[in-house]
C-alpha cells in the first residue's frame, strides 16, 4: 500500500487523536509519531490510540522507542513497532481480552454481546459492565473496529484488521493462549499434551482435528468451532469428527467450560451425545445449528451459566432444564415452548425470548419476575425479552389479562425490557410503567395501527418500531417528545402520508409542491427528537418534498430512508 504523504498523515493522526483520546495535539509526541508510522495509515490510527487515557509522560517512552523510518515496512517492523507499543500500554485483564480475539476468522463480524460473554465464561472479565468497559477502551486505541446496524444506538459488534490479527496470534501462540487447527493439523503445538487450553477449528478444512488429535486436547477447557459443519460423501463433518468407534467425542473432554458452536449449520442433535459428562461446562453456544432438541440430560450440567439456542430447530426445552440452577442467560426464540415452572430457576439474570400465546403463558412470567415466597429474596433478572405473536386477538378477556401483566412488571421488574409483537390496542395498558422505571425498554408493535395508538406509548421507551396507517402532525409531535427515545423504525402504511410526517417535524413548512403539494422540513425548531441516534423511515409511496433543516435531530448517527422511486418527485 502507497505510504501517506506528511500532510495526510498529520491530518489522519489528528483526526485519530480526536477519535480515540479527545486531544487535538500532545506537544512533542506527534513528530515522533509521524516518524515512526512512516506514513503507513493503519500505523498512524493505532499509534492514536495508544495515546488513550495518556499525557505528556507518553513522549519520554516513545523517544526511547524510536526506529529509524528506512528500517519500516508496512508488513513488519514499522506497523508491529507501533502494535507492540500499544499492547503494552493496555491493561493485563484487557491484554487477555485482546488475544482472545485469535480464536475468531479473518473478515470476521464478532457480535459484542456473544464475545463478553465469552470473556466472561473464561473467566476474563468480572461483568458484563466490566467487558464493555473493555470492549470500548479497545474501541477507542482503534485496536478494533466497531460495526454498526440499524437495530441499536451503539455498536453490535466489531471486526479486527488483518495485521493486527496476525499480531495477536503470534503473541496467542507464545503464551499458548490459543491455539488454532490449523497448527494442531500440521503438528505445531505444545510440547505436553495436555496443554492445549483454547482450541478454535476451522471445520470447513479441519473435520478430522477431534479425533486425529484427541490426545492432545484432552485438558483444553474451550472449544469454538469456526465455519459451517458442510456436508461430505453423505456425512455431515461432525458427524465424521465428533465420534471415535461409535463413542461420543465429546464426552472425552472432561475439563471443557466454553463450548461455542454457533453457525455450525449441520449440526445436530446427536452430535451432542455426552455432552452430560462435561461437568465444569460454563458456556454452551447452539445458535445458529440444526439442533431440534437438547439432551434429555442437560439438566445435569451443574456448572453451565449461558444456554443460547437461537435459530435453531428447537420447539420446546427438556423436564431437566430446571436443574441449571447456577444458569444465568436463556437465549431462546419466541416459538420455543417453556416450562411453566421455570420460576425456580432463582439464578437467572437474562431470559429472551418468552413467546406468549396464552393467558398461562403470561402468568409464567409474572411467576418469574416475583420474589420467591420461601426466601423472600428479589429475583436477579435484568433482562427480559418477551413476544406476542402468537398472543390471542384482541378481547375483553384478553386486555385485562395484559393490563395485569404490565402491572406486574411494573411492580417486581427494573431492568431491560424488550416487547416484541404487541398488539397495538394493548398498548393503553403500558400507562402502568413509571418514570425511569427500565434500563432500556424496546417496543416493537404488530402490524399498521392507527394514529392514535401513537398518543398511548409511554415516554420510557427508548427503541420504538412501529408502522402507523395514517400520521398526523400531532401524533408526529408526540414521537418527537418522547425523552428516551434513540432509536425509531417507522412505516408509514397509507400513500401520502409522507408529507404529513415531516409537516409536523416542521414549523410551518410552506412553499409549494408538485401536483398542489407543500414542501415540508424537518427542522430542529421545536426540540424534536433530541436524542434520536437512529432513525429509518420506510414509506410505502413516495418520498416527495423531503427536506431536513439545520439542527434537526441534533444526535443523529444513522439514517436510513426507504421508498418507491416510481412514486417519488426529483428535484
Amino acid at each position: 500500500m502507497k505510504a501517506f504523504s506528511e500532510d495526510d498523515s498529520t491530518n489522519l493522526l489528528l483526526q485519530s487523536f480526536r477519535a480515540a483520546a479527545g486531544v487535538r495535539d500532545i506537544p512533542g509526541i506527534i513528530a515522533k509519531l509521524l516518524r515512526i508510522c512512516d506514513g503507513l495509515p493503519l500505523a498512524i490510527i493505532v499509534a492514536a490510540g495508544s495515546v488513550y487515557k495518556k499525557s505528556k509522560e507518553l513522549a519520554d517512552e516513545l523517544a526511547m522507542s524510536m526506529i529509524s523510518s528506512q528500517e519500516q515496512c508496512y508488513t513488519s517492523v514499522g506497523v508491529t513497532k507501533i502494535l507492540h507499543m500499544s499492547f503494552a500500554v493496555l491493561s493485563l485483564p484487557i491484554k487477555s481480552c485482546f488475544l482472545y480475539f485469535s480464536v475468531f476468522p479473518e473478515n470476521d463480524i464478532i457480535q459484542k454481546n456473544r464475545l463478553i460473554r465469552l470473556w466472561g465464561a473464561e473467566g476474563l472479565i468480572r461483568g458484563e459492565d466490566e467487558g464493555e468497559s473493555f470492549f470500548n477502551e479497545l474501541i477507542c486505541r482503534n485496536l478494533i473496529k466497531p460495526v454498526f446496524n440499524y437495530d441499536d444506538a451503539e455498536p453490535m459488534g466489531c471486526s479486527i484488521h488483518g495485521v493486527v490479527l496476525d499480531f495477536i496470534r503470534s503473541l496467542s501462540k507464545e503464551d499458548n493462549f490459543v491455539t488454532v487447527g490449523a497448527d494442531l493439523g500440521s503438528g505445531i503445538f505444545p510440547c505436553s499434551i495436555n496443554t492445549v487450553r483454547r482450541f478454535s477449528m476451522d471445520n470447513s478444512d479441519e473435520e478430522h482435528i477431534l479425533t486425529s488429535r484427541t490426545v492432545h486436547l484432552l485438558g483444553m477447557r474451550s472449544l469454538t468451532v469456526i465455519g459451517d459443519t458442510e456436508e461430505r460423501a453423505g456425512h455431515s463433518a461432525f458427524a465424521v469428527s465428533w465420534s471415535t468407534e461409535g463413542k461420543p467425542v465429546l464426552a472425552g473432554f472432561k475439563l471443557i467450560r466454553v463450548l461455542d458452536l454457533e453457525n455450525a449449520v449441520n449440526l445436530e442433535s446427536q452430535h451432542l451425545e455426552g455432552i452430560e459428562g462435561l461437568l465444569l461446562l460454563k458456556y454452551l453456544g447452539l445458535k445458529g445449528t440444526g439442533i431440534y432438541k437438547l439432551p434429555e440430560r442437560i439438566g445435569e450440567l451443574e456448572q453451565l451459566e449461558t444456554l443460547d439456542v437461537r435459530q435453531t430447530k428447537l420447539s420446546a426445552l427438556p423436564a431437566s432444564i430446571v436443574g441449571l440452577q447456577r444458569l444465568v442467560r436463556l437465549l431462546v426464540d419466541g416459538a420455543v415452548k417453556l416450562r411453566n415452572n421455570l420460576h425456580v430457576m432463582e439464578g437467572l439474570e437474562e431470559v429472551s425470548t418468552i413467546g406468549i400465546d396464552s393467558i398461562s403463558s403470561l402468568h409464567t412470567v409474572v411467576d418469574m419476575l416475583k420474589p420467591r415466597s420461601q426466601s423472600g429474596r428479589s429475583r436477579r433478572l435484568k433482562v427480559l425479552g418477551v413476544s406476542f405473536a402468537g398472543f390471542p386477538p384482541y378481547s375483553a378477556e384478553s386486555s385485562r389479562e395484559i393490563r395485569s401483566f404490565f402491572i406486574e412488571v411494573a411492580n417486581y421488574y427494573h431492568g431491560s425490557f424488550y416487547l416484541h409483537h404487541l398488539h397495538g390496542d394493548f398498548v393503553k395498558c403500558m400507562c402502568y410503567f413509571r418514570q425511569y422505571q427500565f434500563r432500556k425498554l424496546e417496543l416493537t408493535l404488530s402490524g399498521p395501527v392507527l394514529a392514535g395508538v401513537v398518543d398511548k406509548i409511554t415516554s420510557n421507551v427508548n427503541h420504538l418500531n412501529i408502522e402507523v396507517t395514517q400520521l398526523s402532525q400531532r401524533s408526529v409531535r408526540l414521537l418527537g417528545d418522547l425523552p428516551h427515545l434513540v432509536l425509531l423504525k417507522l412505516v408509514s402504511a397509507e400513500k401520502d402520508t409522507l408529507s404529513t410526517f415531516i409537516n409536523g417535524i416542521g414549523r410551518g413548512g410552506g412553499g409549494g409542491g408538485g401536483g398542489g403539494r407543500r414542501r415540508y422540513i424537518i427542522a430542529g425548531g421545536w426540540n424534536a427528537f433530541p436524542r434520536l441516534k437512529v432513525f429509518c423511515f420506510t414509506c410505502k409511496a413516495g418520498a416527495r418534498g423531503l427536506q431536513f433543516g439545520s439542527g434537526a435531530m441534533p444526535q443523529l448517527r444513522r439514517l436510513r430512508l426507504s421508498f418507491s422511486a416510481r412514486d417519488t418527485e426529483f428535484r
